[in-house]
Formats: C-alpha cells, structure tokens, sequence
C-alpha cells in the first residue's frame, strides 16, 4: 500500500514500514501519518510479508522494522538494508527487548518497544527529521562581497581569530571577518556546541571528549573551559541520546 501525505517542506522522504503484525502495521502507519502531516512530504510504503520485502527493498530514507518476523527477521532485512545504502535511518520495533545489543552492528537510530510505541516513536521519528534537515540546512556567510552558503554538515568547527571567524569545512576553509557570537544561534540548535569561548564544534566529528579536551575525527584537540563545561557535556550526551541510541542501552 502507498501513501502519500503533501505537507508544507518542498523534502520527500521515502518510508518503509514491515510487520507481520497487521494490527501494529497499521499502528505505526498511522503514528508516521499523524507526525509528518504538516512537517514534510512523505510517500509510505508497507509490507507485511517480509519474505516478498526482502526479494525487492525498495530504497527509502527511512525503515521501520518488526524485529522478530516468520522466515526473514527484522535483523536480516537490515543486513541487506545495509549492504545497499549506509546512510538510510534504520528503527527496528519489537515486543522483545534481548535483540537490542545485537542490533548495534545495523547502527539503528533507535530500538522501540511495541509496548511503548505511542511514546517512543514519535520521539525516534523527531530525531529523524530533525538529522534530515540538519544534514540539509546551510549557513549564508559573506566572504569578500560574495554570499556563500556553508553546509553544516561539512562544517567540522569554526573559531574564532581576532576579528575574524574561521569556518573550519572538511574540504576546505572559510575566513569571514566578524564574532563567533553571532553564529550561535544559528548552528547551537542543529547539533553545535561551544567547548570554550572561541570554538564551536559539530558534535559529530567527536571521537573522544574528555573532562578537559575533545578530539575531532581529523585530530584536532581543542580544550574544554570549566566554564561551558556543563553545557557541552549537556549538549552532547542530548546529541548522543537523539542519534546514537544511548536512551535504549
């Protein structure tokens, strides 16, 4: 079965949802209708023979997975899942709560009771949109007279330099004369923090935070001040909890 919901985003997102459950299928189906109605665009696809699923996964950007399924469970299909696209969010839905360490290795962006799914999924799909638009959202600099448009999600940390901030990208460097100050607002909502005075960095490039430094994925180490100590910690176990399952270990 197809839907699709017109909402106010000019974004699509393809969702695929499989259970042989056809009671919790058409529950989740209609949790997924109900968030997205006047957030985004989306065309649902369902299937509740997991089997026929399995011999043709459509792409999509998003599936919601029973874990325990008759012939091809919810694990296997995201191992084929996997095998063909590593940068699809993966929710697996299961009445067990054992699977749960073994989903890991499918990077799931989170692992949901069916007991508690009226609370839980809404929360997980939240963070899906939200990881959507801030992989697609852009920072308008001006550069020598000329506007640009920074990809926050290629923007590894910016700093400040004097009277300049320098946006530290993962191909390149921009240096824009201004405050770090007034870009806060900006890139603090979309998965940013401030480690001292004179940095903020995208959460996702953290290989390692300590009380006193983190270390970025290019090694990078920039030093954490006691006074956004808290903050940072705060806002980094949030991102940890919203897009890296610390809320379902």
């Amino acid at each position: 079965m197809d839907i699709t919901i017109p909402g106010r985003s000019k974004e699509m997102y393809k969702i695929c949802i499989c259970d042989d459950e056809s009671i919790f299928l058409d529950k989740i189906n209609e949790i997924v209708k109900v968030f997205f109605s006047g957030k985004s665009d989306i065309h649902i696809l369902t299937f509740s023979d997991s089997v026929k699923f399995a011999d043709n996964i459509p792409h999509a950007d998003l599936y919601l997975l029973d874990v325990k399924m008759p012939e091809v469970s919810g694990m296997e299909l995201a191992q084929k899942i996997r095998s063909m696209d590593l940068k699809c969010s993966i929710i697996f839905i299961s009445s067990l709560y054992e699977p749960v360490f073994d989903s890991f290795r499918y990077t799931p962006l989170r692992y949901i009771r069916k007991e508690y799914l009226e609370e839980e999924l809404p929360s997980a799909l939240s963070s899906f949109l939200e990881m959507k638009q801030r992989t697609c959202r852009t920072l308008p600099v001006v550069q020598n007279g000329l506007e640009i448009f920074i990809s926050l999600s290629s923007l590894r940390f910016c700093e400040s330099d004097a009277h300049y901030v320098v946006f530290h990208c993962l191909q390149k460097e921009y240096r824009i004369r201004g405050k770090l100050s007034d870009y806060s607002a900006e890139l603090l909502p979309y998965g940013f923090a401030r480690p001292n005075k004179s940095f903020i960095v995208n959460l996702f490039y953290i290989s390692v935070l300590t009380n006193q430094n983190i270390l970025l994925d290019n090694g990078t180490l920039i030093s954490v001040s006691r006074a956004y100590k808290e903050t940072f910690k705060t806002s980094f176990l949030r991102y940890q909890r919203n897009f890296h399952n610390d809320d379902i270990v």
